[in-house]
């Protein structure tokens, strides 16, 4: 990995580049400079996926999140970037058909909502974490599953 910060040092570095093909791609990121960062968890049963909150990261984007600080509720996401985010924790859980945990990492950057990565399980501050999705869950799920045939949290 190399941090690029210029069209001559990537030209530099490609050019000194060994084994790239395309068995072995080189990959290029840009950095989201001031992003937010933001995460939810999901618990699927494989066909339906619920979303208890969405965590917003006290520092910007690049902090590793288990280093992080987290709020819930998000302080500064609007609102329609949290619909966004709670749509698109629930509807890729659901297309993976995801059975049990799923987490993934958001960026906020110029009022566009970025997949980072997804993972199985739950977020890194799942300990503190959990106190809010108690709380959550013990009206949600009722609701959620009276509403639903899903045997998702039955």
């Amino acid at each position: 990995m190399k941090i690029i910060l210029d069209e001559e040092m990537l030209e530099e570095y490609v050019a000194r580049a060994v084994g790239v093909s395309p068995d072995r791609p080189l990959l290029l990121d840009k950095f989201l400079e001031d992003a937010i960062e933001s995460e939810a968890d999901a618990i699927s049963d494989g066909v339906d996926a619920f979303v208890p909150a969405v965590m917003q990261h006290i520092e910007y984007a690049g902090i590793h999140s288990g280093d992080s600080a987290c709020v819930i509720p998000p302080v500064i996401i609007p609102k329609d970037h949290k619909k966004t985010i709670y749509d698109y924790t629930r509807r890729i859980a659901m297309e993976l058909k995801v059975v049990g945990l799923m987490n993934i990492q958001y960026a906020i950057y110029e009022d566009t909502v970025y997949i980072l990565e997804a993972n199985p399980g739950l977020h890194a501050q799942y300990l503190s974490y959990r106190k809010y999705a108690i709380l959550v869950w013990r009206q949600s799920p009722l609701k959620y599953c009276s509403d639903r045939s899903s045997p998702i949290l039955t």
